[in-house]
């Protein structure tokens, strides 16, 4: 009987110890920064000193948003920027030319007229770069005769 309750108190120690108590002076620990460091920015708030608070942990749907953002984010740049912002515009008339030229989106674009290459570098006022016998020109204030 004596070796039962032996075995018992020991086996409960050993549970005790290993299992209840393993968690318990980390989790105090953690627990004891955490309400440290939110006193500590109380206290900064108080005294207008907001730029030295240490940031919140985010949770996981904070991380999860934050990293499917930034893929995106990269992939669209990489991606999909490239593909429809340099492009060539191939204008067949001179009012199709003038109507691409007041298109915002067109910007920093390539519009060709008459096999000359024209960047498009504002369209409020309207102004083109052309490069010509190796000459860089600025063009700006055309006027549509009727």
């Amino acid at each position: 009987m004596i070796n039962f309750i032996i075995i018992l108190f020991v086996s409960t120690y050993m549970y005790d110890v290993f299992m209840v108590q393993k968690e318990a002076p980390i989790s105090n620990i953690m627990q004891f920064i955490e309400i440290q460091q939110y006193r500590e920015d109380q206290l900064r708030a108080q005294c207008n000193l907001n730029n030295l608070m240490i940031k919140s942990k985010k949770n996981i749907y904070e991380t999860i948003y934050h990293d499917v953002k930034d893929y995106l984010t990269t992939t669209i740049e990489e991606n999909i920027y490239p593909v429809v912002y340099d492009k060539q515009i191939y204008c067949d008339s001179y009012y199709n030319f003038i109507q691409e030229s007041e298109n915002p989106d067109n910007i920093q674009n390539i519009l060709i007229y008459k096999d000359k290459l024209f960047t498009l570098k504002n369209n409020y006022p309207t102004e083109w770069e052309i490069e010509l016998d190796g000459l860089r020109m600025i063009i700006n204030h055309i006027e549509m005769n009727q």
